[in-house]
């Protein structure tokens, strides 16, 4: 959101791997957009949605088995949209570290 009030969606075209220097916990980025919207010198607040992909062959029938702390494995249903070979998900209660076949 600008200062303006306005507000610009974008993608992110790199994350690094590896947080600031420092003691920031945050991790250098950088969006393209189109900068006639910003003012020189002006904050801008950031909103980072997001999702967790999984690839195509661990999803069945819209679900995935997942691993609980005891070490069982439970089928859990999941919401989401195929890109790119994998499976973009938002929605999935309880979700716990996934273990697939690679």
């Amino acid at each position: 959101m600008l200062a303006t009030k306005k507000t610009q969606e974008s993608t992110i075209a790199f994350l690094s791997q590896v947080p600031c220097k420092g003691k920031s916990t945050g991790y250098p980025l950088t969006i393209d957009f189109d900068g006639s919207n910003f003012m020189d010198g002006r904050n801008v607040m950031i909103y980072v949605l997001q999702q967790i992909c999984l690839p195509k062959d661990s999803v069945i029938n819209n679900s995935v088995y997942v691993i609980d702390s005891r070490g069982r494995v439970h089928k859990q249903k999941i919401d989401g949209n195929f890109a790119d070979g994998n499976k973009a998900f938002s929605r999935g209660k309880g979700l716990l570290p996934i273990r697939t076949n690679t």
